[in-house]
């Protein structure tokens, strides 16, 4: 379907009469199993597709109606490809096509909630670990930058803790018992000429908890005890080095928590549960697990604002 996107269709955005935001529409053909020639159809997309086909059509030669995604020799748009190589080593000089992006797709997608499993279907891989083998190991100067991302991020939840916007989630009372502890130290320390505590302090004293977080587009996952970890426990697996992202429960799991900086995917998920089941297109069963999601959604977001002014 998205090969068959044409130039200038971008995604519509409707909105269900009783909510104030609804999902976009990918207005598109769909070619295999169907008539000769294919059948329009649209599909519902987040918003990183809605920004990725107008990026894609603002870099590709394709004239309006034509295939954005179809055959064509590369991304150049009037010297556009030919004016960033000017800024960024990386980008080769042969042309550059969609499919040579697979491996940052796949990375992105399986940081989502659900994302290994979509990555092992749009991916046509035959087992979801072949997916995580695809999307976990993506190169050496990737894993530094997440290393760095990780302290980054584990050193601001520590900020916000500070600032009395508490984690929420079923491990938030674990990662405050850590963060006090952290606080008590600091606070103790010996002052010496100057008492000044610098992040590379705290930074160190949250490395422990740094080693054991796992980041990912709805919760943070501190996986410090595999015994705790529900993933491994629905696996029947309790050796394992890393969480099983494609099993995570975060809402039930006591070692993830959830923070402000989630709540966009959270509201994504509790807009789409509550306009979807309105759709003629989906059956009953599926209806109903859309409306048990919509309500679990929601009962994160309460719990995350709740928490980031407990203190206040």
């Amino acid at each position: 379907m998205v090969e068959n996107i044409a130039r200038g269709r971008l995604p519509q955005h409707r909105r269900h009469r009783r909510h104030r935001s609804g999902p976009h529409r990918l207005v598109s053909k769909v070619v295999k199993g169907r008539l000769w020639g294919g059948e329009v159809d649209e599909r519902v997309v987040i918003d990183e597709v809605v920004r990725g086909v107008a990026l894609a059509g603002q870099l590709t030669d394709a004239r309006p109606g034509q295939s954005l995604f179809g055959p064509f020799r590369g991304f150049e748009s009037k010297g556009a490809m030919t004016w960033s190589r000017q800024w960024r080593e990386a980008i080769p000089d042969d042309p550059v096509h969609p499919s040579r992006l697979r491996r940052t797709l796949s990375v992105e997608m399986a940081a989502r909630p659900g994302g290994l499993l979509a990555t092992k279907v749009d991916f046509k891989h035959l087992t979801v670990a072949t997916s995580e083998g695809y999307a976990g190991r993506p190169g050496h100067e990737w894993k530094k930058d997440k290393d760095k991302d990780k302290v980054r991020r584990t050193i601001e939840a520590y900020r916000q803790f500070e600032q009395g916007q508490l984690p929420a989630g079923p491990g938030a009372d674990s990662l405050m018992a850590a963060f006090r502890s952290v606080e008590s130290e600091l606070a103790d320390h010996e002052p010496g000429p100057v008492k000044v505590v610098t992040d590379r302090q705290t930074e160190l004293l949250l490395e422990k908890k740094t080693s054991v977080l796992h980041l990912s587009a709805a919760n943070y996952c501190w996986f410090g005890d595999p015994a705790k970890a529900l993933c491994l426990k629905l696996a029947g697996t309790r050796s394992a080095a890393a969480p099983l992202t494609g099993l995570c429960d975060t809402s039930r799991c006591p070692q993830t928590t959830h923070h402000l900086l989630h709540s966009p995917v959270w509201q994504t998920s509790a807009d789409n549960g509550a306009v979807l089941p309105a759709s003629s297109r989906i059956r009953g069963q599926e209806k109903d697990r859309l409306r048990a999601e919509h309500e679990r959604s929601m009962r994160v977001l309460e719990e995350i604002d709740t928490a980031a002014g407990k203190a206040g």
